[in-house]
């Protein structure tokens, strides 16, 4: 197996895309990153986003991970809009989770 190692400007790079991923990231918000290389096709295999208000988007769109994190952070300005309905989700879930709990009681 051939060792591989980075050279110090491809962990600068890395750590500037961190950097500015995180510096995207809203509180309570969060990445799931799959990198992958199978049969020398390599590619993030899955890219997850969480949003600041509790959603799920798997399979981000996009071409490239700079896709991706534009596509996210247009979702939270979409969110800040969308966050008393999510709001109003989330209750109608919880009611709906203690009718479940209270039935099978």
């Amino acid at each position: 197996m051939m060792v591989q190692t980075l050279t110090t400007k491809e962990r600068n790079t890395i750590n500037t895309a961190v950097t500015i991923m995180l510096s995207r990231l809203p509180k309570g918000a969060s990445w799931l990153l799959t990198p992958r290389n199978f049969h020398g096709e390599p590619g993030l295999a899955s890219t997850t986003y969480f949003s600041s208000i509790g959603n799920q988007h798997s399979d981000v769109p996009g071409k490239t991970l700079a896709d991706k994190v534009a596509w996210a952070c247009k979702k939270e300005a979409s969110a800040e809009q969308d966050r008393e309905s999510a709001r109003l989700l989330r209750v109608e879930r919880l009611r709906k989770e203690l009718a479940d709990l209270e039935a099978a009681a």
